[in-house]
């Protein structure tokens, strides 16, 4: 019979940066308990479609239907970096120093209603840039610009759980230590005597 199986458990630490985690690590494990498993498949989700969760049900259901597999789908640290996920795009320090100067340079106020900056997120964000840009243009039409100028600004994502992005080190770890979960308490049994 398929089965679907939830966990929650403590993941590591950042030690590299000296950081606390703070939230524990989830992830599911789809299985048949009438074979014998062979292979633990891993679905880890990119920037695409692949990190929708019916997507991914189904392609785990195909899989341990059709295979001898278990598969694993790990909520790894900082995979809700994509706004689908939830993610929020804002400005840091940098980007507002940068749009500050920018701003400076071309002799544009910063309205109180976008202020602070490092509070703007998304359609208040998409509000402030079309602010921008209509000034931008204005500037063009008074020839104070170029018609080929461009403001060059940068925003930042801010993901979901207060994680933060460390280039992969920590989405890493969560996906070994599920691995190591599973194999301390594997929930199915391993074809040919063997571990995993």
């Amino acid at each position: 019979m398929l089965q679907l199986k939830h966990y929650k458990i403590k993941s590591c630490d950042d030690i590299e940066l000296g950081i606390k985690r703070e939230n524990l690590l989830n992830f599911s494990l789809s299985f048949n308990d009438e074979k014998e498993i062979e292979a633990i498949l891993f679905i880890i989700p990119g920037l695409g479609e692949d990190n929708n969760a019916i997507y991914q049900n189904k392609l785990a259901l195909h899989c341990v239907q059709n295979y001898p597999v278990a598969v694993c789908s790990v909520a790894y640290h900082c995979m809700a970096n994509r706004p689908q996920l939830g993610c929020e795009m804002g400005f840091d320090d940098m980007d507002e120093f940068i749009l500050n100067e920018l701003c400076k340079n071309l002799n544009l106020k910063i309205p109180k209603k976008f202020l602070p900056l490092q509070k703007m997120r998304n359609d208040k964000l998409i509000e402030f840039t079309s602010y921008l840009s209509q000034k931008i243009q204005k500037k063009k039409e008074k020839l104070e610009l170029t018609d080929s100028y461009i403001m060059n600004i940068s925003s930042t994502f801010f993901p979901t759980n207060n994680e933060y992005n460390n280039f992969g080190l920590m989405s890493a770890m969560d996906i070994v230590n599920a691995l190591l979960h599973i194999k301390k308490n594997p929930p199915f049994k391993i074809a040919y005597g063997g571990g995993i």
